[in-house]
């Protein structure tokens, strides 16, 4: 969910910026800021120094001293692991500037001393985004900062002077829900500083993220007002970008970004050299994929069995085509253009060159569902007194909103194009492209659990795909395909006889796991998934079975796997096959909970392990054997109360004492989860 402005002084950074607004005094009752000849907004990010510093070059990791340096009414820290908390803070800090004219240091957390919060001066509000996720961990970038305040040391500092709000984004599905902003934000309170307003929480499992920090946003603005004496201005639409179209293709440089991942991510392309149905669900369009993609072009590129694949998606045409033809840009489709920052402050993944057509096909996510704070925008900038009555209609209140999203599938394009189904004289043609850009996030990779070993399989990485559209609530005849999952199962691989390059590409990047076998073959694994969730698994057992066949002493294999029905029980023939086919043997037992099998009671895969729990809890304490959860976050939470159930009869523990084992089984990596909301 990016860069950073570069100035003289600070020569060794990449992006430092000074944003400059005009000579005027701020008065805001009471309050008197000095409004420089231009707004000043810094930004900090981590950066590689190639050679030794001048003292006079670096930039300062004190809170204290940068907040003074640079006069910042606002220091907004964020801490974010996929890109949506660094999304909301940089959106912060641009309507901070619009609506009050305040100065504002905008930064990454592991760029600053965490113990200098103390430093901020008393007028400096402190306003944290901060993201959760697994089992209530920070983003890694926020983990220095969460460690220090919730350690004794920060008891020690003395910030009763300093004033704060605090956002964060999480999922509700996940047993720690938004932990990490309400330990840190109780943190804060315990040494002395003040909350301005309640801290807001954006739920990702109701796919309410946005509206939640727009109502946040909101509330925080009506306290500066009341409250802290300030003025806001009622603004509207300003573009944070140039876009000019120059009369020359686009031809990007290969040193051009193909994704919006960040400069030191390391995307290539990667050619589908098998994509396979799985299994064809009984349900309309809903079927599995195993795509496999393969990595001999890139000999760099290694990954570990256990590991992730991050896949960026590219937009359906559909709405590509819809967008381009509704904003009556259809005639620009391939036409270039040139993405400048119209104040060196503002941070875009995007290439600075493109065309029209790759811009809103591979780099914004227009397929999402568009945001009120959006729709709201949209209805500031429109003439037409209908349009826009239309327009605050959807948006003007939560339920309004609601109501409509849940009978509609709300894309910008989908939005434009119910307009003008009303008004059939609207023209869109007026909206700017910069509009695009400001607005719509960019497109986000999405990860997947690699379903090969990479001992097995060096060269060539699997994933398994589900593809499950998903009904409109108040229309279920109406689906919402999903857009990474939709992409891969249309992937055409290469042709045997053909070079790689006659198939389809797809860009993607490897990314670290702790999702890992023991290190001791020996050790008992037990593997528990659903759906999908069986993609690790498939791994871990060709893994032990490549080392069983070359005469390694394998431990025992339990893999309990829940799905519909026998038809779609993923991968279980092929490894049971695989077990048996081991020369010397390979103890692999196979359970398997079918919830849709005609004629017979649903079974879930918690009641498998239920069923079987002597020998699940004799591998756990007697033998400390690995155990593995995947799949959605709801199973993961069955399938932990079993096993802590299950532990607890067998050690007459309580609660606490059966949590206590479970998070020391999680500190020495014999338990793993990699789930998903």
């Amino acid at each position: 969910m990016s860069s950073i402005l570069n100035n003289a002084i600070y020569a060794d950074f990449s992006l430092l910026a000074v944003i400059l607004l005009g000579t005027s005094f701020l008065f805001n009752k009471g309050h008197f800021f000095p409004q420089k000849n231009r707004l000043e907004h810094i930004f900090y990010e981590k950066v590689q120094k190639q050679d030794a510093p001048d003292s006079r070059t670096q930039v300062t990791r004190d809170l204290g001293e940068v907040s003074r340096k640079h006069d910042a009414n606002f220091v907004v820290l964020w801490g974010s692991q996929s890109g949506t908390a660094e999304g909301l803070a940089q959106r912060l800090t641009r309507d901070v500037q619009q609506h009050f004219g305040c100065q504002v240091v905008l930064g990454d957390l592991s760029n600053f001393d965490p113990d200098t919060i103390a430093n901020i001066p008393g007028h400096v509000f402190l306003v944290l985004v901060l993201s959760t996720y697994g089992e209530g961990d920070p983003s890694d970038n926020a983990q220095d900062f969460i460690s220090y305040l919730t350690s004794a040391s920060s008891a020690k500092a003395r910030i009763e002077h300093l004033r704060f709000a605090a956002f964060g984004c999480g999922n509700s599905s996940y047993r720690h829900y938004n932990k990490v902003v309400y330990d840190a934000a109780s943190a804060l309170e315990k040494c002395g500083a003040k909350a301005i307003v309640p801290v807001g929480v954006g739920d990702e499992a109701k796919r309410t993220t946005y509206e939640d920090f727009h109502q946040w946003k909101k509330d925080l603005f009506s306290c500066l007002v009341s409250e802290h004496n300030m003025v806001e201005h009622d603004v509207g639409y300003q573009p944070a970008v140039n876009i000019q179209f120059e009369s020359s293709p686009a031809k990007a440089p290969e040193t051009m970004a193909t994704t919006t991942a960040p400069p030191n991510a390391k995307v290539v392309s990667l050619p589908i050299v098998s994509n396979q149905t799985l299994t064809l669900e009984n349900a309309p369009r809903r079927s599995c994929v195993h795509v496999v993609a393969d990595l001999s072009g890139h000999p760099e590129i290694k990954y570990r069995t256990g590991d992730h694949i991050a896949i960026w998606p590219r937009n359906p045409k559909q709405e590509v085509d819809l967008l381009l033809h509704v904003m009556q840009r259809e005639s620009q489709r391939h036409d270039c253009l040139r993405i400048t920052p119209i104040d060196a402050a503002t941070k875009t993944r995007l290439p600075v060159t493109t065309t029209l057509e790759d811009l809103v096909s591979r780099y914004l996510d227009i397929g999402a569902q568009v945001p009120r704070e959006t729709i709201m925008m949209l209805a500031k900038m429109v003439e037409d007194v209908v349009i826009r009555q239309e327009l605050q209609r959807i948006s003007g209140t939560k339920e309004s909103y609601s109501a409509f999203v849940n009978s509609s599938h709300l894309t910008l394009g989908r939005l434009l194009a119910h307009v003008h189904e009303l008004h059939s004289t609207t023209s869109w043609e007026w909206l700017p492209i910069s509009f695009l850009v400001d607005l719509i996030p960019p497109l986000k990779p999405r990860l997947y659990s690699i379903a090969s070993s990479s001992i097995v399989e060096p060269k060539q990485v699997s994933l398994v795909v589900s593809v499950k559209p998903e009904p409109l609530p108040d229309r279920p005849d109406t689906l919402i395909h999903g857009l990474a999952s939709t992409y891969l199962a249309n992937l055409s691989p290469s042709k045997p006889s053909a070079p790689a390059e006659s198939g389809d590409l797809v860009q993607a990047e490897i990314r670290r796991s702790t999702f890992k076998l023991p290190f001791s073959p020996q050790t008992p694994i037990i593997m528990i998934a659903a759906g999908t969730g069986i993609a690790p698994f498939r791994a871990f057992v060709h893994e032990r079975a490549r080392l069983a066949a070359i005469g390694r002493a394998v431990g025992p294999m339990l893999l309990f796997f829940g799905c519909r029905s026998e038809s779609d029980a993923l991968f279980v023939q092929e490894l049971a096959k695989l077990a048996t086919s081991t020369p010397s043997g390979l103890d692999l037992q196979i359970h398997t909970a079918f919830s849709r099998e005609s004629g017979q009671d649903k079974v879930y895969v918690q009641d498998r392990v239920r069923e079987h729990r002597d020998n699940v809890t004799k591998y756990l304490l007697q033998e400390d054997a690995g155990l593995y959860i995947c799949g959605a976050t709801a199973m993961a939470k069955e399938v932990t109360r079993v096993v802590l159930d299950a532990v607890m009869d067998t050690e007459s523990w309580t609660d606490a004492q059966a949590d206590e084992w479970r998070q020391t089984k999680r500190r020495t990596k014999r338990w793993s989860e990699d789930v998903w909301g």
